[in-house]
């Protein structure tokens, strides 16, 4: 159903990032693929500061791990980073290239992780000492005590949103919940929780400052990242499980 935006009264909908919201879907939360690294191993400032430092295991040695179909989606775009591709040039996917560059990692993968919780275990057990997680698993765990760390340079941000189905009977009650979830208190209020980052700006004073740039007061995702292209990964994310499947063996 398309939203009726104008309809909100809890949020003010200019606070939203434009790219976030859109005639039948909005943002709801943002995080990221971020670079993890144990910080026993790799003391803060001693890490791979890019990807292409990730994949190399000369001067950063250890098992790595990095996200695998299971989870959703391989990391083909931080391939394509390491390989040297700019950050804005990453789509459309090369896909031979992309496979290619995860070849040359490969050896030095412990495992690809299926789950969120697998990730973070496996680094903080030491099964993988440099890994691609999710930037809300990697948060929780340092917040948990695990001797882990975040480089947010070139991170790949995702974004989770809300949508109502069409024909659904009540869709003037959804539009109420999504107003309400995503307005700054509520926002702030179970984001800091989660340890994502809020789609509202009026949010971003409230969050943990561990999110956020203290250079520009906003997130690190937008400072140093790019985003995720959601319409390529739905027409391509079939060709790309055929590929996997075939290249992971």
């Amino acid at each position: 159903e398309p939203l009726d935006y104008k309809g909100f009264k809890y949020t003010n909908i200019d606070d939203i990032e434009p790219s976030l919201r859109l005639p039948y879907q909005v943002g709801s939360f943002v995080y990221s693929f971020v670079l993890c690294y144990n910080t026993s191993v790799f003391p803060s400032g001693k890490e791979p500061k890019n990807w292409t430092e990730f994949w190399d295991t000369k001067t950063f040695p250890g098992p790595r791990t990095m996200a695998g179909m299971e989870s959703g989606a391989p990391n083909l775009e931080i391939a394509l980073i390491a390989d040297g591709v700019p950050m804005d040039k990453v789509y459309p996917i090369d896909l031979d290239r992309a496979f290619k560059s995860l070849s040359r990692i490969k050896p030095a993968i412990a495992k690809f992780w299926d789950t969120g919780a697998l990730s973070a275990q496996m680094m903080a057990d030491k099964e993988a000492v440099l890994g691609v997680l999710w930037s809300t698993r990697v948060q929780a765990a340092i917040d948990g005590g695990a001797p882990l760390g975040i480089q947010w340079n070139q991170n790949q941000i995702l974004v989770q949103s809300y949508g109502i189905p069409k024909g659904s009977k009540n869709t003037e009650a959804a539009l109420r919940f999504i107003d309400y979830s995503i307005s700054p208190e509520i926002q702030a209020r179970w984001l800091n929780a989660y340890k994502a980052i809020p789609v509202n700006k009026k949010a971003y004073p409230a969050t943990s400052k561990l999110l956020i740039d203290p250079a520009t007061g906003t997130p690190w995702t937008v400072s140093k990242g790019f985003m995720n292209d959601i319409e390529w990964w739905s027409k391509n994310r079939a060709k790309v499980s055929a590929m996997w499947s075939d290249w992971v063996l």
